[in-house]
């Protein structure tokens, strides 16, 4: 038997080794095939921003979050300069509140204190009149200015790919404000 058990030691370190060998060739092909999904990711992602930019921009919203959208975002749209259209994602109503709530981002506030951004212009709460506003973006900070009033900032809080309310002192108010968006 001396002769069937060394036999039997061959045949498992072979079986071992050949099940290591094809272990590390299984986990290079692994990682070969994952670099060839990351560059089709990567090459996907350029030709939308050349040929889609506003599925560019969905995708890094999806894909990185709200703050790496919003510095995409900035940057395609020119929002580094002062533009008189408000960024799309500002447009409404949002209902002031003295302290943060915490809310579904199904759910719609009921206007409360509103303050309203539009196209080129801002309505202001405690105003019965709308006024001409640009915008400018800066890092995670929208800057209104009100053609009448000072500049304000706006921060935008987002947790994700979603804006989850804003900061700010509006014009006239001596602190600060958290908006959230509300029925019209």
């Amino acid at each position: 038997m001396p002769g069937a058990l060394a036999l039997l030691r061959t045949l498992s370190r072979t079986n071992t080794l050949l099940l290591s060998g094809g272990i590390v060739v299984a986990l290079i092909a692994y990682a070969v095939f994952l670099v060839d999904q990351q560059n089709r990711a990567e090459a996907r992602l350029e030709h939308l921003r050349v040929t889609d930019r506003t599925g560019y921009l969905e995708q890094i919203r999806k894909l990185d979050g709200f703050d790496a959208y919003l510095a995409e975002f900035a940057k395609h749209q020119n929002f580094d300069t002062e533009q008189t259209v408000a960024p799309a994602f500002m447009i409404g109503r949002w209902s002031l509140r003295d302290e943060p709530e915490r809310i579904s981002a199904m759910v719609r506030l009921e206007c409360h204190d509103p303050i309203t951004f539009e196209n080129g212009r801002l309505e202001i709460p405690d105003d019965d009149i709308r006024v001409r506003a640009t915008y400018t973006i800066d890092g995670d900070t929208l800057v209104v200015s009100p053609a009448t009033r000072g500049a304000f900032r706006v921060k935008l809080v987002s947790y994700g790919s979603r804006i989850d309310h804003l900061e700010l002192t509006p014009p006239g108010r001596d602190k600060v404000f958290y908006a959230y968006p509300c029925e019209m």
